[in-house]
């Protein structure tokens, strides 16, 4: 089963968080992070999270999971697929009251006069 933790393809010109949220508190088990990034503009390289936390509100708890990198271009015919099992990312918190998941762009950096973009799609699979 999919899980979204973002809300659906999402795209971001500058860092920071995707649009979506996934509860991860009643999750116990094996899972699969899938990441599929559908677009990210030429001469382009971007870095992005995948974070824990009990609450995104306040930021004081946000860990990074994963980190995913890429360098484009990526183009809409051809995403690009990373994905990462739990025995991968064991410190990642599930299971306990208030867990959650969300993707971050970290950092996007292009070449001069280029304007950078990214899409992405973050699934957790169950």
């Amino acid at each position: 089963m999919l899980n979204a933790i973002t809300t659906g393809p999402q795209t971001l010109t500058a860092p920071g968080a995707f649009t979506g949220v996934l509860d991860t508190s009643a999750l116990a088990g094996d899972f699969t992070i899938e990441l599929a990034i559908t677009a990210l503009t030429p001469a382009t390289s971007a870095r992005i999270a995948i974070e824990d936390a009990t609450s995104f509100t306040t930021g004081a708890d946000n860990l990074p999971v994963a980190i995913f990198q890429i360098e484009g271009p990526v183009a809409h015919d051809g995403p690009v697929q990373q994905s990462l099992r739990r025995y991968q990312v064991p410190d990642t918190r599930t299971g306990a009251t208030s867990t959650k998941l969300r993707a971050t762009l970290l950092s996007i950096t292009a070449a001069v006069g280029i304007n950078p973009s990214i899409t992405i799609n973050a699934l957790l699979g169950t």
